[in-house]
């Protein structure tokens, strides 16, 4: 029994997109990555996961030479 509406491909490219986004603390990139690769169906989700993705993160990269500004804007 399915309790999720979404099927685990979906869900599993969510989460893709949320490591991704949070690891290198960017927000568009991780949007337009999902819309390539997985379709643009599900874009109204990979919207609201790689936002909270982002502003969870803090201020931490994989990035060491990346600067981050102190505030976000979102």
């Amino acid at each position: 029994y399915n309790y999720y509406p979404c099927s685990n491909i979906v869900t599993a490219s969510l989460g893709y997109a949320a490591v991704f986004g949070s690891a290198t603390n960017t927000l568009i990139a991780p949007m337009l990555i999902g819309l390539e690769v997985f379709g643009s169906q599900n874009m109204t989700m990979f919207v609201v996961v790689c936002i909270i993705a982002y502003v969870l993160n803090g201020n931490k990269s994989i990035y060491s030479a990346q600067e981050i500004l102190k505030g976000k804007l979102v």
